[in-house]
């Protein structure tokens, strides 16, 4: 159990990580004119990626805890009931 907990809160943390470098992405930026569409192309291509897969790190680790919960749950069932 105590390995799920450590699973969920890495996903957790990464996945906030990941979400905040994508935004990130999304300010600013200057770049020569004959290489505009190219830099700007690989940021928005690096946000979606970087956002999207945050958001997939963070539901996964809130749905790992979710799983902890319930087993630690039914544990404490189990034991009960002998």
């Amino acid at each position: 159990m105590q390995g799920l907990k450590w699973i969920s809160v890495l996903t957790t943390i990464i996945g906030v990580i990941f979400m905040i470098y994508g935004w990130t992405q999304s300010w600013g930026f200057g770049a020569p004119s004959s290489e505009y569409e190219t830099v700007l192309m690989k940021r928005t291509v690096r946000t979606y990626v970087f956002s999207i897969s945050g958001f997939i790190l963070l539901i996964l680790g809130i749905s790992i805890e979710l799983v902890r919960d319930n087993l630690k749950g039914c544990f404490y069932e189990l034991e009960n009931k002998n």
